[in-house]
């Protein structure tokens, strides 16, 4: 490949499990991405260098959006399982697309979501989980 090339990334095929003992919600997701936030302090300069670049810390989201499917229990329906384990922190398994080979894990703390919303249409879900630390990637070269 050349450095003109331009190299799209679709996501799906995909695998969202979250859990111990995983429970794959990859069949209900519809947007999926782990999402940095940064947070900038000032540090304080010195005699032999003034400007100094601003400390960075860094934390992750586990994001996105999935179909609603608040007739089924946990843990097979996300709802149910965000309702139950709201306030716990799981291990997850985030793999964009399979055939990419790139998979990212780490631990996650279950919110609660939303049910209901619009009338007669596919209810969707947002959902946002903070990271504990940083994502694993596996797969990478």
């Amino acid at each position: 490949m050349s450095a003109t090339d331009v190299t799209v990334s679709k996501l799906g095929e995909g695998v969202l499990t979250l859990g111990a003992t995983p429970s794959d919600f990859s069949w209900q997701v519809t947007n999926c991405r782990l999402e940095p936030a940064h947070e900038e302090a000032e540090q304080r300069g010195t005699l032999a260098k003034p400007k100094r670049a601003k400390d960075i810390t860094t934390t992750w989201l586990l994001a996105g959006t999935a179909i609603q499917d608040f007739e089924l229990d946990a843990p097979e329906g996300f709802q149910d399982y965000c309702a139950v384990n709201n306030g716990i922190e799981v291990p997850y398994t985030f793999t964009p697309n399979t055939a990419a080979g790139k998979t990212y894990t780490g631990n996650v703390q279950i919110r609660a979501v939303t049910i209901g919303g619009d009338i007669d249409v596919e209810a969707t879900v947002d959902f946002s989980f903070p990271c504990s630390e940083e994502p694993l990637r596996a797969g990478v070269v």
